[in-house]
């Protein structure tokens, strides 16, 4: 057992992210702690355009020093909606009907529907997929429970579950709809 300082509460090790150069092993913050707090931070920082523009480019950088174009080709290219036109462009297109920020990224809930999309912010759309993905042969989304998203309201209704259970406070789904 083990005492947070940050929250105060006794909680078991296995509670504690593991640290070699503390005296027990383990941080003195635990890991809801350290996780809002990174949290926090991240939000913080995400309001200056400045820190953005540099993890967008350590990003690349780390994507170019990898080499993940060679392991992202390869999923792509079981992907049958990756080598669509229209799907290559859409971001692009969708940009002149609406307008999208820096960190918005598109999110579809049928890819049989390319123009029907949410539109979500690139922390929020990468920490969804955890929790679900795309069935190749229908272009439907599948829960890790089983469970198909096959209407947009499900789907809408998940992506707001997983985002306040994960402790976004302050969120905005955009919902577009161009296939009229």
């Amino acid at each position: 057992m083990k005492k947070c300082f940050k929250c105060g509460i006794e909680k078991e090790l296995d509670e504690f992210y593991k640290h070699p150069q503390m005296g027990d092993g383990h941080l003195n913050k635990c890991k809801e702690c350290t996780k809002n707090d990174v949290r926090q931070d991240y939000e913080r920082k995400s309001k200056d355009v400045e820190w953005f523009k540099r993890e967008r480019e350590r990003g690349r950088e780390k994507y170019h020093r990898l080499n993940y174009k060679d392991a992202e080709r390869t999923i792509r290219r079981k992907s049958l909606f990756w080598m669509t036109n229209e799907y290559k462009g859409l971001r692009k297109w969708a940009s002149k009907k609406i307008i999208l920020t820096e960190t918005d990224e598109l999110h579809h809930w049928n890819y049989n529907k390319i123009k029907d999309f949410f539109v979500l912010s690139k922390r929020a759309h990468k920490l969804i997929h955890k929790y679900m993905q795309v069935n190749e042969e229908t272009g439907l989304y599948i829960t890790k429970n089983g469970v198909v998203l096959d209407t947009k309201t499900k789907h809408f209704n998940f992506i707001l579950n997983i985002l306040e259970s994960k402790g976004y406070k302050r969120f905005s789904i955009g919902v577009y709809n161009f296939t009229n």
